[in-house]
């Protein structure tokens, strides 16, 4: 390490963040730390990101300046194992850049590390831990997967001496004993550059998927699909609608059993609408085009946090129909349509598509909204007065 305690320089302060599975890689928090960590190195931070092994055994490499620190060992394919070694890869990170390579700051993002915060802080790390969402409330997880959440959360906020939230309103879900170290740092997003429907690689892909090449043609949902996602009350609404544009629904859900359940819905539309199910999908060109020229994103998060899928959305530009609660209401505003069950948000559904100059005002307040509140240099300029507060 060319700087922290380890070797007793303190020109350079060093930061160690873990929790994501990699640096530029899909996904929220792997999208933070490929936008947060370069940033910080330029403000003259020493940074370390942990990363999952690759398929070609690399255990050493650097991002823009960030030092990479590779898991000795790979995630197994079985689900339930993987979650396993989700908690492992944290804990073991913690303990590295606490006790070994003795960084300046640990910053967790998520809370798998929090059993082993406390420990953490004994090395004189300073622990700052993003609690993210309202995670004991996902439907996914078993009983005992939850009551290791909640033992997770509580040691966290007492392992911790920071705690980060995304959203403000996440400060209402925790104990008021710790309120007083909660800091609000809002998540970012890049400005999405929405141009003409002239990309030939869109055309190319919008007609393998059957859509038409035209805008305002389909409803648009981008999220893993389960049930705190409200993937089917989403789809269940689209079947009680009389919308006649498809339905496009982008991710991979988290069960198969779920998935069944969902697509047994989406077999009852009718045979001239249709819902397509894409997968996970990992072009930012088709992403950012399918956001640009939806008539609307349907967002169906419900259980806390800003969701970067929401933050992209706004960026696009799209009319947003988002599922009515205190922390979407936060990001988006007055500048949406809300839903709080299948009924209501096939009427949204209804009223929006006969009426689409809806999306085009709203569409573009959402897009200033973006770049003005939840920009990364905004972001990462309160990351840096943090650090430099914290002694």
């Amino acid at each position: 390490m060319s700087a922290g305690r380890g070797l007793g320089v303190m020109s350079q302060r060093s930061i160690a963040i873990i929790g994501a599975r990699g640096i530029a890689n899909y996904g929220g928090f792997e999208t933070f730390v490929g936008e947060v960590a370069p940033r910080l190195c330029q403000k003259g931070y020493d940074v370390y990101c942990s990363h999952r092994r690759t398929d070609d055994g690399c255990a050493a490499g650097e991002y823009r300046g960030v030092k990479l620190a590779y898991f000795p060992f790979r995630f197994p394919k079985n689900n339930r194992a993987g979650r396993l070694f989700e908690v492992l890869y944290d804990w073991y990170f913690a303990l590295k850049f606490s006790f070994f390579a003795r960084t300046d700051f640990l910053y967790c993002l998520g809370i798998a590390a929090g059993l082993v915060a406390p420990i953490c802080r004994l090395s004189g790390t300073k622990v700052l831990i993003n609690i993210d969402g309202l995670e004991w409330k996902r439907g996914k997880f078993r009983l005992a997967e939850r009551m290791y959440i909640r033992l997770a959360y509580a040691s966290s906020y007492a392992g911790a001496n920071l705690l980060i939230l995304d959203n403000s309103r996440l400060a209402n879900y925790i104990p008021r004993r710790v309120r007083d170290r909660a800091v609000f740092i809002p998540y970012g997003v890049e400005p999405i550059e929405c141009s003409k429907l002239d990309s030939s690689k869109f055309r190319e892909f919008v007609e393998s998927i059957a859509l038409a090449y035209q805008p305002y043609r389909y409803w648009l949902v981008v999220a893993r699909l389960e049930p705190d996602n409200s993937t089917h009350t989403i789809v269940d609404a689209y079947r009680r609608s009389e919308s006649k544009l498809p339905l496009v629904i982008v991710g991979d859900f988290s069960s198969q059993r779920y998935g069944d359940s969902v697509k047994a819905v989406a077999k009852d539309v009718g045979r001239t609408r249709s819902v397509l199910f894409l997968g996970s999908m990992y072009d930012r060109e088709i992403l950012d085009m399918l956001r640009c020229h939806c008539a609307a994103y349907i967002h169906g998060h419900s259980v806390g946090g800003t969701n970067p899928s929401l933050l992209e959305a706004m960026s696009a530009g799209s009319m947003i129909i988002a599922h009515d609660n205190e922390f979407n209401r936060e990001v988006v505003g007055d500048h949406a349509l809300y839903f709080i069950d299948a009924e209501d948000l096939a009427s949204k559904m209804n009223t929006l598509e006969k009426d689409l100059d809806l999306r085009m005002h709203d569409g573009e307040v959402l897009r200033v909204r973006a770049a003005e509140k939840y920009n990364w240099e905004s972001v990462v300029a309160e990351y840096d007065k943090l650090f430099r507060r914290l002694k």
